[in-house]
């Protein structure tokens, strides 16, 4: 499992734009305090609520999956 932990400066939010999702298992995001903001869909936009976020993920161990990108940005 691979966790990200995704920080801004100063009190912004943390905005996620999911461009490209093709995994066997879902990404999760996680507030700051592990609690679960939701998993990530195709073209999917998430906002945390403050300027920490979680990003985990589990690998299907699968060739045919391609992964996942994500635009993060100071929201």
């Amino acid at each position: 499992m691979v966790e990200s932990l995704l920080v801004t400066l100063g009190s912004y939010q943390i905005g996620l734009f999911f461009t490209h999702l093709q995994t066997f298992n879902d990404v999760v995001v996680y507030d700051e305090y592990s609690n679960s903001i939701g998993n990530a869909h195709n073209r999917s936009m998430m906002i945390a609520p403050s300027n920490i976020t979680i990003v985990s993920f589990k690998s299907g161990g699968y060739n045919a999956y391609t992964g996942f990108s994500a635009t993060v940005l100071p929201y």
